[in-house]
């Protein structure tokens, strides 16, 4: 999934990690930003991946 929440927070937007399934069933871990995931969560484009962890 790609969506753009702009420049300045792909870089120092919040980090967080998420723990999800790939189209192949594999556990993979995603690095995202905050604000990204509100946004996906908002538009209900999400299926509830597991935080793992944040870091900033």
């Amino acid at each position: 999934m790609r969506y753009s929440t702009g420049f300045s927070d792909s870089l120092f937007g919040e980090k967080i990690t998420l723990q999800g399934l790939n189209e192949k069933g594999k556990i993979v871990k995603l690095k995202v930003t905050k604000k990204w995931l509100e946004q996906v969560q908002e538009e209900g484009k999400t299926s509830s991946p597991n935080q793992v962890n944040q870091s900033a």
